[in-house]
């Protein structure tokens, strides 16, 4: 974040990745932008319960980039 602000970018939004329900959050999205406003934080679920089925919002999120989920 120091290294953004150096370069004159602001944080618009933080969303904490949890991998399941439940399990602490291991990856973090950070969105960047040129005029400073509030940030907006949230969380995103990868996972459901069972391994390899993925939350609606997970997939909502990646289906542009995949062609099979």
């Amino acid at each position: 974040m120091e290294h953004a602000h150096e370069l004159e970018l602001f944080c618009y939004q933080s969303v904490y990745a949890h991998p399941k329900p439940g399990a602490a959050a291991n990856r973090l999205l950070l969105e960047f932008g040129f005029s400073e406003r509030e940030i907006q934080i949230s969380t995103l679920t990868v996972e459901t319960e069972n391994r390899h089925q993925y939350s609606k919002e997970f997939t909502a999120l990646v289906k542009d980039f995949y062609l099979k989920l």
